[in-house]
Formats: structure tokens, C-alpha cells, sequence
């Protein structure tokens, strides 16, 4: 409602099923929506009306990315590089050197204690 009018009821928008059950989605109905070709729609059927979601799809081997776990891992990660905790590396060795150094800090450092 914008300026005290009243907003519209919206008209329903008529679709035929086609062959092999298939609905095309109006471009004014998908524009509305925000979706398009290649994105995930789920749909739900409630007292024999189909109702229309879109989703946002996560592979079952990406899931843990949505965990409370991963997402404090990536801030704390985002503050150490805000504060200049980081190391560089100019080749995969030298990487690899490091990061076998700091494990071994850590693994004798909580072993010791």
C-alpha cells in the first residue's frame, strides 16, 4: 500500500497444461517472481492446489557450508585477514613447510598442556 490507496487484488494468471504435463511460466509471472530459465522451483500440492516455491537448491556435498560451525570458521578466518594474520606462500612447498610447521606448533603446543 502505497499513500494510503489500496492495493489491487491481482488476477489470476490462466495456464493450460500441456503435453507431458508441462506449464510455461508467463514472463510477467516470472519477472514478478524473480526467477528464470535455470532456476530451481519446488512445489508443493495443498487441498489440490499446486503452489509454486522458489528454492535455492545445495548440493548434498555442500551442505556443511550452511552449517553455524563453517559460517564462525569463515568470520573468524575474514578477521584474521582484516588484522594481517595471514602468511604468504610463493610456491606449493613453501605453503606445504608452513602450514607442517604450524601443525606441529599446535599438536605440541595443546599435547604439552
Amino acid at each position: 500500500m502505497k499513500d494510503g490507496m489500496v492495493e489491487a487484488t491481482p488476477i489470476p494468471t490462466s495456464l493450460q497444461l500441456k503435453s507431458h504435463n508441462r506449464l510455461t511460466l508467463p514472463a510477467s509471472i516470472a519477472a514478478e517472481a524473480v526467477v528464470g530459465p535455470g532456476d530451481d522451483l519446488l512445489f508443493e500440492v495443498r487441498n489440490g492446489d499446486i503452489i509454486l516455491i522458489s528454492a535455492e537448491i545445495v548440493p548434498r556435498d555442500e551442505v556443511y557450508l550452511l552449517t553455524p560451525q563453517w559460517r564462525e570458521a569463515i568470520a573468524e578466518a575474514q578477521e584474521d585477514i582484516a588484522a594481517g594474520r595471514v602468511e604468504s606462500a610463493d610456491c606449493f612447498a613453501e605453503m606445504f613447510r608452513k602450514f607442517t610447521l604450524c601443525k606441529h606448533y599446535i599438536l605440541n603446543t595443546f599435547h604439552n598442556n
